[in-house]
């Protein structure tokens, strides 16, 4: 990872300690889910130039700044408005990672392993296709725990 990415990663990571509630015993702080809403965007603007190089090992490097921060949202998001034994042993943190692991397996396999690959044609950009899927998995899990608790949000009823 270069400066640039490191910079953004640090921005990132002042802006989720900012947000992070005291305290989740509390009444629930419904105004979270918008800041938190705004900070995955913030996550995929962080390391919009690296990734848009085009250069793949830039591109990963991108995509895993990417997925890092998405993992913070969701822990705070999840510190907020889940008990702790809400996503089993190991919270939501091991859950993203198992989230990690087999979408980086299958999407892995879809991207690099089929049977027309052959030497040269199944190069570093189906890896970044991979990667990227991952990322799309972990978006998809901030915006269903935002959309799902915004349900409950008196900030949030039609």
């Amino acid at each position: 990872m270069n400066a640039h990415s490191l910079a953004a990663a640090a921005v990132v990571g002042a802006g989720l300690a900012a947000a992070t509630p005291a305290c989740a015993a509390e009444r629930p702080d419904f105004t979270l889910l918008d800041a938190m809403a705004e900070q995955a965007s913030t996550c995929e603007q962080a390391s919009e130039r690296e990734y848009w190089s085009g250069v793949p090992h830039r591109m990963r490097a991108a995509l895993k700044v990417q997925a890092t921060c998405l993992e913070e949202v969701a822990a705070t998001l999840a510190r907020e408005f889940y008990p702790e034994d809400a996503f089993g042993d190991g919270g939501i943190r091991a859950r993203m990672e198992d989230l990690r692991r087999v979408t980086g397996e299958i999407y892995g396999a879809v991207h690099t392993r089929p049977v027309t690959c052959r030497a040269g044609s199944c190069d570093e950009i189906y890896e970044v296709w991979a990667a990227e899927n991952t990322v799309s998995a972990l978006r998809s899990l901030v915006d269903a725990i935002i959309d799902r608790v915004k349900d409950q949000s008196p900030l949030h009823r039609p």
